[in-house]
């Protein structure tokens, strides 16, 4: 949800009633959701209330409106529920985990360097985000107010927390307080076996994640994929002897809903053992800004042009299902349903991708491109050169190399400009201005970092450039090796999301139609064999297709079905494979669409072979 989607809470803060939900609230503050578990959990309850209600009162006018009401109405209260405690939840704790890493690299640099622990807390807390920004800024606030005398006392309210979420993080801040007691030499090689220490650690971590995920990833594609369409095949037989049960309503709720939701919840929860380290945050970039609400309106318009023809007809197929059995046209009307949707998701991500391509290919070529610009400034250094003539020997490095149209370069000299202009120091221009200078945060914490030791010695600034290339290095290491492990899985999403998804889809539904075709069939050769042979008229129905759930309304909702798998594996195979980088997973999304066609064409390819070849040409004939 963006953050105008967010303020449908406002109707459930508006909500004057105490309503404790103390464990709901604290799982929200602490990821800094911007309305209280009682604003989420009253919204939802409305839009169920609220829907319940209309429901109640259009039933005496229209079954298929009322039902249709209510359905729709408890997806809504059902999804404004799960965003803030599940998708929301899971994309701040892994930025949390990641930026722990980010932490220990940062103080690591600051303590190898001769800084105090508590400098590098004070210097690190400028450069992270999020959660642990919080709890670093409250940590470094009970010291200056002597709340707590000692940063270990400080440290020791968060230590459950963080134990919780990354017990590495805990090991490596223990280890680099002893390193900071310890003479220089002593130091630098305890800050060196530190940093090994951890980097091993998020390794074997990295390496049980991926095969726990590799575990999970089958079992989310048989339980969220396979089983629900393979139990499609039986409904058919399910309705004659159970109509009670299997209804309509009932079927939709099922697979609309239910089947997503478990999907979600499950995909959401095994993503968040991931162990990210290194993603791309656009929100970082100076050109960045959210998505005008225009296209999602665009997207909505979209997908009620197609669902206005489909909604009426499928009114229609539920009173009379035996009528519309061969009706193309009413078939046609319950694939646009689906079409319309997948229309509008198309649309509104290609728009996203258009949006912001250039600003992530930015980001993504000058954070790759960090080793070789640290490289540059600890050879400048070396050479005792300043701050500015550094600036000056990246740019001319890039150019000379034939790179003039890098982001390195465009970045530099911008930062020559503000430098050469402006009357305010180095370091102010850095920690109060770099964002209109530096695509990312990565790029802007190193910068100012190594220009921060500069006023220490030429020396201090080297050994930092060199200590934080180290760094850089190992973590584009790691990410890397965390990618390869995790490279089968995400190529089984990807394959179960374009081409199983769609065509388990597609088979059942003209599976469902056959059987009722070859029933039909079936009945009418058994009356005509009776007629030969001079038997006397019958009724042998063998199934009152009245009682069947029509395939063009299955072919409707396994059709909305399989978009919000594509949806939900597409959200999964991105956090697994980068993390929470939005661009990728609406990239993912985007090309996942394609499952969407391929199940059209498997569809419609599939009732004209069913319906023309089969029944009318080749059974005709027999």
């Amino acid at each position: 949800m963006g953050l105008g989607l967010i303020q449908i809470y406002e109707i459930g803060k508006a909500i004057n009633y105490d309503l404790k939900v103390e464990n709901l609230e604290k799982k929200l503050s602490f990821v800094f959701f911007p309305y209280s578990a009682k604003a989420v959990v009253f919204t939802s309850a409305i839009f169920l209330v609220g829907g319940i209600l209309l429901s109640l009162l259009v039933s005496p006018f229209s079954g298929f409106l009322s039902t249709t009401i209510f359905f729709f109405s408890g997806i809504i209260s059902l999804v404004s529920y799960l965003y803030p405690f599940s998708i929301f939840y899971t994309h701040k704790i892994m930025e949390y985990s990641e930026e722990m890493l980010r932490a220990i690299m940062h103080i690591s640099t600051y303590v190898q360097t001769g800084s105090s622990l508590e400098y590098a807390f004070m210097e690190t807390h400028k450069n992270i985000h999020g959660i642990l920004k919080k709890q670093f800024g409250e940590i470094i606030h009970s010291l200056e107010r002597k709340s707590e005398m000692t940063l270990g006392d400080a440290l020791n309210k968060y230590v459950d927390t963080w134990n919780k979420v990354n017990p590495q993080f805990v090991k490596a801040l223990r280890l680099l307080q002893i390193a900071a007691l310890s003479d220089e030499a002593e130091r630098e090689r305890l800050i060196r076996e530190t940093v090994e220490t951890i980097m091993i650690d998020y390794m074997v971590l990295g390496k049980r994640s991926a095969e726990e995920l590799s575990k999970n990833t089958k079992l989310l594609i048989a339980g969220g994929i396979l089983l629900p369409i393979l139990s499609l095949l039986i409904l058919p037989v399910a309705a004659v002897f159970m109509p009670e049960l299997v209804r309509p309503d009932l079927v939709a709720f099922v697979y609309v809903v239910l089947f997503p939701t478990v999907v979600l919840i499950a995909a959401l929860s095994f993503a968040s053992k991931r162990v990210q380290v290194d993603t791309i945050r656009l929100e970082d970039h100076k050109e960045y800004t959210p998505m005008p609400r225009k296209y999602l309106y665009l997207a909505i318009l979209i997908a009620v042009v197609f669902c206005v023809p489909a909604i009426p007809a499928l009114a229609e197929v539920l009173q009379d299902p035996e009528r519309y059995l061969d009706s193309f046209l009413f078939f046609v009307l319950a694939w646009l349903l689906a079409a319309g949707l997948a229309l509008s998701i198309k649309t509104y991500s290609n728009y996203y991708m258009k949006r912001y391509k250039r600003i992530w290919r930015h980001v993504q070529e000058i954070e790759q491109d960090l080793p070789f610009v640290l490289q540059s400034f600890s050879t400048y250094y070396t050479l005792n050169t300043p701050f500015e003539k550094v600036v000056d020997g990246v740019i001319d490095d890039y150019i000379n190399l034939g790179f003039r149209e890098h982001p390195v370069v465009s970045a530099f000299q911008e930062l020559k400009k503000k430098i050469a202009t402006s009357k305010k120091p180095l370091m102010h221009i850095l920690e109060k201005e770099s964002k209109e200078i530096f695509p990312s945060t990565k790029i802007r914490s190193v910068v100012s970092q190594i220009a921060s030791f500069e006023s220490v010695s030429q020396d201090s600034a080297a050994k930092a450039a060199r200590t934080i290339r180290q760094q850089v290095i190992n973590t584009y290491k790691l990410d890397d090796y965390i990618k390869t492990l995790l490279s089968d899985t995400v190529s089984l999403i990807r394959i179960s999301t374009t081409m199983l998804a769609p065509l388990l889809c597609a088979s059942a539904v003209i599976m469902t139609y056959a059987i009722l075709k070859s029933l039909d069939f079936i009945t009418a050769q058994l009356e005509m064999i009776t007629s030969i042979f001079g038997g006397q008229a019958m009724d042998l129905q063998l199934v009152d297709t009245s009682q069947v759930i029509s395939p063009i309304f299955i072919a409707a909702i396994i059709g909305v079905y399989l978009l919000e798998i594509v949806i939900v594996l597409s959200i999964f195979q991105t956090q697994i494979n980068t993390g929470n980088d939005k661009y990728q997973i609406f990239s993912s999304v985007n090309s996942n669409m394609i499952s969407f066609f391929l199940y059209s064409i498997i569809l419609f390819g599939g009732y004209f072979f069913v319906n023309i070849i089969l029944f009318q040409g080749i059974l005709a004939m027999t």
